[in-house]
């Protein structure tokens, strides 16, 4: 039989639950670890997704931007009505409208030493527009302004010139006609540059120059007044001394010049210049 001595049982029981109290404590700081580090797993592989979106957003963004980079410039001239269709991979382009030019007026001959000069023809407006790909879209009409066609000889007005656009994007108006002469009392006047077309930038038409009469002419002199207006992309169309038609308008839109007489003798007047339609175009890689 085992004999304690007084107190010795009291003591290991006392031993044995205060280590029990020990490791039922630690359980509980544990169990609190466990949850803790769990809820922080979740909160991580949370912004692991986050990161991750992100990096797939910022590499489409990044490809974007490439794919979004002028690698080349092309140029499309018209000279004649169409279709623009844009090259492409075009980003933006640069849109410029030149309207057609006036005509000369005719001249009517009005007797030996009599010099008479027509008005000159306005020169076209010039027009120009910054559109995206977006505001062309698939496609858009180009119309090309025509020269205003010569008046037959005699004491017969201009023509005025046409109007050039792309679609509703830009139009430049065409310069305005020049006015006839038929002697030194009723003497042709100029007349205006094309202007009032739509765009970003725009360039009136220079002014056609005035007719001219005297009544004492004579080979030697010069006629320096009716001058065919110029477009910003033409110059100036002049009128040649002694007799003779006009100059048609100087390439392109503009306005042709006064044709002359010093005697009897009839003239038709200028044709002007047709405008033209410059597109250049920014362009992907």
């Amino acid at each position: 039989m085992v004999v304690y001595a007084p107190g010795t049982l009291e003591r290991d029981a006392t031993k044995q639950n205060m280590a029990l109290q020990d490791h039922a404590s630690k359980i509980t700081t544990n169990t609190t670890n466990i949850a803790t580090n769990t809820a922080n797993i979740a909160t991580n592989t949370a912004n692991i997704a986050t990161n991750t979106t992100n990096i797939a957003a910022n590499t489409a963004a990044i490809t974007t931007l490439q794919g979004n980079r002028v690698g080349r410039v092309v140029q499309q001239v018209f000279t004649s009505s169409g279709t623009y269709t844009p090259t492409t991979g075009m980003l933006y382009c640069v849109i410029e409208c030149v309207g057609g030019g006036g005509s000369s007026g005719g001249v009517a001959g009005a007797g030996a030493n009599i010099g008479l000069a027509s008005g000159g023809g306005g020169g076209g407006e010039y027009s120009k527009k910054i559109a995206t790909a977006a505001d062309v879209g698939a496609s858009k009409t180009v119309t090309i302004g025509a020269g205003g066609s010569a008046p037959s000889a005699g004491n017969n007005a201009g023509n005025a010139g046409g109007t050039t656009s792309v679609g509703a994007l830009c139009t430049a108006l065409g310069g305005g006609a020049g006015q006839p002469s038929s002697s030194t009392s009723a003497v042709g006047g100029g007349s205006s540059g094309g202007s009032g077309g739509t765009g970003d930038f725009k360039i009136p038409g220079g002014d056609g120059g005035g007719g001219f009469g005297s009544s004492n002419y004579t080979t030697a002199q010069a006629f320096y007044t009716a001058f065919g207006g110029a477009s910003h992309f033409s110059g100036l169309a002049i009128t040649s001394s002694g007799a003779s038609v006009g100059t048609a308008g100087k390439n392109y839109g503009g306005g042709g010049s006064g044709s002359t007489t010093i005697d009897s003798t009839s003239r038709a007047g200028a044709a002007g210049a047709s405008g033209v339609v410059v597109i250049t175009e920014y362009v992907t890689a």
